[in-house]
């Protein structure tokens, strides 16, 4: 398990990409337990967020792992879509964390700097995401990075969408 995470923080620094990882359910399910453990996470150390909103937010992230299998099965390479759903969801779990420590932080000194911190690392993100997609694919990384922004809208749309029925 150690290993796998050090080759996701290193897909996390854009210094690996998802051919690093084996292509494997079981990485695929410790990916998502990563992620989902840094869901469960944020829910024991920020008491204010409801499951209304982790909902919402759950089922944005599932929408977006399908259109990242889209995209990637349309580009046509199928084969390649377990590998890089392993690493978005591997790298966006290493890059929670760091979120979680931010909140860490400014829980434990009582200031409210965690904000920018929490808002850099959902850029960096959607960029990592694009990187990820871009080697999925092979198409140059601005392309991925552009895909990846865009999958990043629809998923706040769908957010918002659940929000509001």
């Amino acid at each position: 398990m150690l290993k796998l995470i050090q080759i996701l923080f290193d897909i996390a620094l854009l210094r690996r990409g998802p051919q690093d990882l084996p292509r494997s359910w079981l990485i695929f399910y410790a990916a998502m337990a990563l992620w989902f453990g840094g869901i469960l996470v944020t829910m024991l150390i920020l008491p204010d967020v409801s499951y209304a909103a982790l909902g919402r937010a759950i089922a944005g992230w599932l929408a977006s792992l399908g259109l990242f299998a889209v995209i990637i099965s349309v580009a046509g390479k199928p084969e390649r879509i377990l590998q890089a759903l392993s690493a978005i969801m591997g790298a966006g779990a290493v890059i929670m964390f760091g979120q979680i420590l931010a909140d860490l932080l400014s829980i434990l000194l009582n200031n409210s700097g965690n904000l920018f911190v929490r808002e850099a690392l959902l850029f960096w993100a959607v960029f990592v995401k694009g990187y990820i997609l871009a080697a999925a694919i092979d198409v140059k990384a601005l392309v991925g990075v552009m895909l990846s922004v865009a999958v990043f809208a629809a998923r706040i749309a769908v957010s918002h969408s659940l929000a509001v029925s």
